[in-house]
């Protein structure tokens, strides 16, 4: 009869290796890291400032969200919306009442009822016609393809490129992971990467230097197999880890040695942090809201993580809304609404309101007109940011022109009206904005966002100092 425990190394460093890599809820993605990896690389970005803890959470509508149905202008433009959006204009009686200085009134959709009320309190605030550009872009650039983002009105593409902030589909790296690797040495203690996505791979968190770590909010975090206290072969495994990390002759098992001890410290260190801090006063529902009780989680034990800042990624499917869409968007928005503001509140509750912000992003918006059933991809799109260092209660940017006619901001000529909004805030802009709260200096928003260069104003202020 073989011996359990008359393994090779090889197939036992195997075996680790991939249980390492996935363990329980926890994933490593990618493997990039110059350090973890030992590939000589360094980091050229400058330290942070760590004095003050921050995390930072995107929430992403997947499938491109009509968020022109989120907030709707309410005062003379309301006719000329509701004539070109036609069945899928959302009713005046449908709509709660909000007033912004330069935009004057507007509503925000009843389903949004409590971003509705953190708007009135001024922490919330709303990024108009906010999308993926390479520079300022007017309806005779479009019609001229002058300097557009690479593959327009494509889902895949257009994800992308939201989340790296570029225009070329080439570029592989986001700028929620640029962020992170602009802040990482305020972790420099801690067991647990920066960036975390509780929404499976991505690209907004990808960078050269800092793994993320993929945690799942419907499984636990388990210790790595084979590699806990009552497993008998725990002593085999740490003695072939040691061996493999002081075998010079062999890189590539020196770093797989290192991964497992690095899965296997993160794993527990979440593991203890999670299980201490339940957060009680947040009962999750549905995906959205069970994704952004595990961010809630981890923020309370951000101290015990020794996270001195965070970055987090979530998501919410379904908004890709072809047909049906009247009936469709009641479960998102009732979701949203529901998974946004029990997370405010949670955070409210834990005393960490300042140092928390939330935004969304989504593919691109939806069409102003419909296709009889639903609407179709768009380009610009609204946005929205809440938190207690949010210069909330007000619209930043301009509400488009909702005209079938002649209209200055439609990607299409005036014989044939696309209903495709052209942005006028950029994605970089916005993300600079936000690095900027997040204590990334002006020379590395640059670095990290190339096409904000292009735009005279780099920060759109709706964040507070």
């Amino acid at each position: 009869m073989k011996n359990s425990n008359n393994i090779s190394r090889r197939s036992f460093l195997k075996r680790a290796g991939a249980s390492a890599l996935t363990t329980g809820s926890l994933k490593y993605t990618p493997l990039l890291s110059g350090t973890f990896l030992g590939t000589g690389l360094t980091s050229s970005v400058a330290a942070a400032d760590c004095d003050l803890p921050q995390s930072l959470v995107c929430v992403f509508l997947l499938g491109g969200a009509d968020s022109f149905n989120f907030v709707v202008p309410t005062d003379s433009a309301y006719d000329q919306y509701a004539a070109t959006r036609g069945a899928m204009a959302v009713n005046k009686s449908d709509l709660l009442a909000s007033t912004d200085a330069t935009q004057g009134e507007f509503g925000f959709n009843s389903r949004l009822s409590g971003l509705h009320d953190l708007y009135e309190n001024d922490r919330l605030a709303v990024v108009s016609n906010v999308g993926n550009l390479i520079q300022p872009t007017t309806k005779a650039d479009f019609n001229a393809s002058t300097t557009l983002p690479q593959s327009l009105f494509a889902h895949d593409a257009q994800q992308k490129l939201w989340q790296t902030g570029s225009g070329n589909l080439a570029d592989a790296f986001g700028w929620g992971g640029s962020i992170a690797e602009r802040i990482a040495n305020c972790n420099a203690t801690s067991n647990v990467a920066t960036s975390i996505s509780i929404n499976g791979s991505n690209s907004w968190l990808n960078n050269l230097q800092q793994n993320y770590v993929q945690l799942n909010a419907n499984a636990n975090i388990q210790r790595m197999v084979g590699y806990n206290a009552s497993s008998s072969t725990q002593a085999t495994l740490e003695a072939l880890i040691a061996a493999s990390k002081a075998d010079q002759a062999a890189p590539f098992k020196q770093q797989l040695a290192h991964a497992i001890t690095r899965a296997n410290d993160t794993a527990n260190s979440l593991s203890e942090a999670i299980n201490d801090h339940p957060v009680s006063s947040f009962s999750p529902a549905g995906d959205l809201q069970r994704q952004l009780h595990l961010v809630a989680r981890m923020i309370s034990a951000r101290e015990q993580l020794n996270m001195g800042k965070q970055v987090f990624f979530v998501g919410l499917g379904g908004w890709d809304t072809h047909s049906n869409q009247n009936v469709r968007m009641i479960p998102l928005m009732t979701e949203l609404n529901a998974a946004l503001t029990s997370f405010q509140t949670a955070i409210d509750d834990m005393g960490k309101a300042d140092s928390v912000t939330t935004f969304t992003a989504s593919d691109f918006g939806r069409t102003l007109t419909t296709n009889g059933d639903g609407t179709d991809h768009g380009w610009g799109g609204h946005s929205l940011v809440l938190g207690n260092k949010v210069k909330g209660g007000q619209i930043y940017g301009a509400f488009p022109s909702f005209a079938s006619q002649n209209n200055p901001d439609d990607a299409g000529d005036d014989e044939n009206f696309a209903g495709r909004i052209i942005p006028t805030t950029s994605v970089a802009q916005y993300g600079a904005t936000l690095a900027d709260w997040m204590g990334v200096s002006a020379a590395e928003q640059q670095a990290m966002l190339p096409n904000l260069a292009n735009f005279s104003q780099k920060n759109l202020g709706f964040m507070k100092s």
